[in-house]
């Protein structure tokens, strides 16, 4: 389950009710021989169970393949883009609608409506609104921190979240409510919400991924493998930084990081130091809780590190082959592998899963072989 919660952000179709009010026309080739053609058919049957009255449409171009010229300049596509760029949008909020994420820095907000914080990383989460009259009722799904752009929204004189009325200002911009200790109540700003989400998330950054190493030639070649992967593969540019240069950096610097090495790392020492984590490295190796990993032969509040390290030169590249550069590959905020990867895959890994929101072990979604 934790490898396969990985993989969810690639998978549409439990991201549709976030559509199930938007004009939809699915366009496929009908002698498509890389995606068959069902798949946008069902697409548009689980749209229609979101809303039975929702405007999707689905056309299907016979003989085309995957990709043809000309299917943005047919009548039935240029007919939908005209009619729906044409059509008067009502300034009405839908009276229901559902909200789903599970990585909140990248979904945006629905009728005001936003995620921000989800109670149990690695899981779905999920808004359901619905107003009566002057009543907005919320019903929540793994959800720790939301908010409401009120200004979206007319004549709201009271807010029910979770079978609990909650109180707040109508006359502010916008509420931002938060559960603690299982009571939901508003605050006036937001809380501080670390980033959550599958290893693949290092990548999500504004600005080149800073790769920092020791200053050893082991470890030049491990980065400069890395950096021409991320061109290669997803045209993402990077540094490659020392790691005795980086702590000069360190409160400059609010790119996404990948340190490389284990105790060896003074820069990845640093980071520890500063922000404490379930994984601390020591002279004697890397432990994770109360097992030892040893070894044989900080960053902005904005900004994500990924830590790669491995107990001898073939677990570090096989450390590396874990990276995020590929889609498909399911691999959650953790993993600890071993030489039995090789042979039998998942079979070989030792340990895997997602931190809590205070980025501490989280049992339900954490596992180890130990």
């Amino acid at each position: 389950m934790i490898l396969e919660a990985a993989l969810q952000p690639d998978d549409n179709d439990i991201f549709l009710s976030n559509l199930a009010l938007v004009p939809i026309l699915a366009t496929h080739g009908g002698n498509d021989r890389n995606v068959p053609t069902w798949h946008s058919r069902e697409l548009i049957s689980v749209l229609r169970s979101w809303n039975t009255n929702a405007d999707t449409r689905y056309y299907e171009a016979d003989n085309e393949p995957h990709w043809w010229d000309t299917v943005l300049s047919s009548d039935t596509v240029q007919d939908f883009i005209e009619e729906t760029l044409t059509s008067r949008r009502s300034r009405h909020r839908n009276s229901a609608f559902t909200l789903t994420t599970l990585i909140p820095e990248e979904t945006g907000s629905m009728h005001g409506f936003r995620i921000l914080e989800i109670a149990t990383p690695g899981l779905l989460a999920r808004l359901r609104v619905r107003r009566s009259g002057d009543n907005v009722t919320v019903s929540t799904v793994n959800t720790r921190q939301f908010s409401l752009n009120v200004e979206t929204w007319e004549a709201i004189s009271s807010i029910t979240v979770d079978a609990q009325a909650v109180s707040f200002r109508p006359s502010a911009n916008s509420v931002w409510f938060v559960k603690d200790n299982g009571s939901w109540q508003t605050l006036a700003e937001p809380q501080l919400v670390r980033p959550s989400g599958p290893m693949n998330r290092i990548l999500a950054t504004t600005s080149p991924l800073t790769i920092i190493i020791p200053r050893s030639d082991i470890h030049v070649s491990y980065a400069l493998q890395i950096a021409h992967n991320l061109l290669s593969y997803l045209r993402i540019d990077s540094n490659i930084v020392f790691d005795d240069e980086a702590l000069q950096l360190h409160d400059q610097d609010c790119s996404n990081q990948v340190i490389l090495g284990g105790v060896n790392n003074i820069f990845g020492r640093a980071v520890l130091a500063k922000r404490p984590s379930e994984v601390q490295f020591t002279e004697e190796g890397w432990q994770l809780r109360s097992y030892l990993f040893n070894e044989p032969g900080l960053v902005c509040s904005s900004s994500l590190a990924m830590f790669v390290s491995g107990t001898d030169a073939e677990g570090f590249e096989r450390a590396l082959r874990l990276l995020p550069l590929r889609t498909g590959v399911g691999v959650p905020e953790w993993i600890i592998t071993s030489n039995f990867a090789d042979t039998t895959g998942a079979g070989g890994i030792l340990g895997a899963g997602y931190w809590g929101s205070d980025w501490k072990w989280k049992e339900s979604l954490s596992w180890l072989a130990r």
